[in-house]
């Protein structure tokens, strides 16, 4: 009978440290899945790794050459640009909706003028708020009735960094509002990532960031890229990085945006990279990319 007992009693064992490492396992599987799917994308994935901005006919014909050599472009057309008009907060149309016809499915950017930035001291955030979300509202429909597939939504403000809850509620109330439904990307700048609740304000209700890197007035060099790698891992957000292919000639100096395609490789090494957004300004940019791209 002892016998009997100490071989149950092995079993009931074996079978409870079966039962814990199988747990185990399962709950660290399910972990990293669950975590490869909310820092690559909280709300959805974009399926494009190279994007340009369309600001101008001129932008239009590099794109078009471009696609020459890149066919899976995804063009990204300035549609709009929210503005303050005696004190009260206006849309202006830029670029036709009938381009994206032209060019096929396209993902559209809203410029929010720096006119908003003293409206932030005369009214409430969740005001301002709503009438943002009120001129997204009418632009959708624009774009609905012209019949375009919308891709994306981009919303490109240089918000101060002191507004950035504000401008966090604007964002949440477009995507539970007219962009609802939509993959939402903001552009970020470097003194944004330096703030350490950057990522708490926008992450799972933004689909990312695209992070400027052109007329910032940083430099580029190793210094300068340690300390934006260092700033989006803490991030731990999705991101993708937006480059110039145009120079500014100063009095004093040149800009140098050329040189950061020289550190896609990288940017691509950090978790939560999505790729990489272009500004042509002008400037062919399609050879530079394929120089330092890792795709």
């Amino acid at each position: 009978m002892p016998s009997l007992v100490a071989a149950l009693f092995f079993m009931l064992v074996r079978s409870l440290v079966y039962f814990m490492k199988t747990a185990i396992v399962a709950a660290i599987l399910l972990f990293i899945a669950v975590s490869n799917s909310y820092s690559t994308n909280a709300i959805g994935n974009n399926r494009f790794s190279v994007g340009q901005w369309i600001w101008s006919r001129a932008d239009e014909k590099i794109f078009l050459e471009s696609r020459k050599i890149i066919p899976n472009i995804l063009p990204c057309i300035w549609i709009s640009t929210i503005t303050v008009s005696r004190g009260a907060i206006v849309q202006n149309l830029a670029i036709s909706p009938e381009l994206a016809k032209s060019v096929g499915s396209a993902a559209f950017i809203v410029r929010i003028d720096d006119s908003l930035n003293a409206l932030w001291n005369k009214e409430r955030p969740d005001k301002i708020a709503h009438d943002i979300d009120s001129c997204l509202k009418n632009l959708i429909k624009l774009l609905t009735d012209a019949g375009v597939n919308i891709e994306e939504m981009q919303l490109d403000y240089d918000c101060p960094v002191r507004r950035l809850s504000a401008w966090s509620l604007a964002v949440r109330i477009a995507t539970k509002g007219s962009l609802k439904g939509k993959h939402i990307w903001i552009t970020s700048l470097p003194v944004h990532i330096n703030d350490a609740d950057y990522s708490v304000l926008f992450r799972g209700i933004v689909t990312g960031h695209i992070l400027q890197l052109f007329d910032t007035g940083i430099s580029a060099n190793q210094n300068t890229l340690d300390r934006l790698s260092l700033r989006l891992r803490r991030q731990s957000m999705p991101f993708r990085i937006g480059l110039g292919a145009f120079e500014r000639a100063h009095s004093h100096e040149s800009t140098d945006h050329q040189l950061w395609f020289s550190a896609l490789s990288l940017f691509a090494e950090i978790p939560g990279y999505q790729g990489v957004w272009i500004f042509p300004g002008g400037g062919e940019w399609v050879n530079l990319y394929l120089a330092h791209s890792s795709n």
